[in-house]
């Protein structure tokens, strides 16, 4: 099925039945609080699955997730999927491969976003999706932009000009082209290598 932008998969709290498998598409994991504020924790490409709370801790899920790059995701309900993971070793092998670098991948987001400037965040935040997406150019508002980084809208309007002048980017209203990849990786922090280390084979 096609995801489409900013569709939420699930409500913190909602009960998990189905099961999303991004395929050309990028699901964020949002964390929101009580104000209604928000910041991005978790991302799911094609290299995961969304809905793994429900193998974790139960069947509720534990945060929003939105689509935050529109695309195609292959839906499984969860209850034949737990059935087809305690049938075959090898898929429940893969599971918790992917929700032990999935849970690495949170902790590191979380102290990513706690102790590294705005700048370092977006550089790696865009460098994670392009990584998904295996191309350069996606949609993404700096509106939807800032909420992801947990920074306001001037400040993010200014790292992206950063970046522009810098040449590592080009984008205009809703969209986002990266036309140097090495240099938009020497601003990113470490967080981003340390994520992509984790889904490796």
């Amino acid at each position: 099925m096609r995801l489409e932008d900013g569709a939420v998969l699930y409500q913190p709290g909602a009960q998990i039945d189905r099961l999303y498998f991004p395929t050309t598409s990028v699901v964020s994991i949002v964390q929101v609080m009580e104000e209604g504020t928000a910041a991005e924790v978790g991302m799911v490409g094609p290299e995961g699955i969304c809905g793994l709370d429900a193998f974790l801790r139960g069947a509720a899920a534990t945060a929003r997730s939105l689509c935050q790059v529109p695309g195609a995701a292959t839906v499984v309900p969860a209850a034949a999927f737990r059935q087809l993971v305690e049938r075959d070793p090898g898929l429940l092998q893969a599971l918790l491969y992917y929700a032990g670098g999935y849970c690495a991948m949170l902790a590191q987001l979380i102290a990513c976003n706690r102790l590294h400037r705005v700048e370092q965040r977006c550089a790696r935040w865009l460098l994670m999706t392009v990584d998904r997406l295996q191309r350069l150019e996606f949609p993404m508002t700096q509106d939807r932009l800032s909420m992801m980084l947990g920074a306001q809208r001037p400040t993010v309007t200014a790292v992206m000009v950063g970046f522009r002048d810098a040449e590592c980017l080009e984008y205009t209203r809703g969209d986002v082209r990266i036309t140097n990849r090495t240099k938009l990786e020497a601003f990113a922090c470490e967080c981003y290598g340390l994520c992509a280390s984790y889904f490796e084979p």
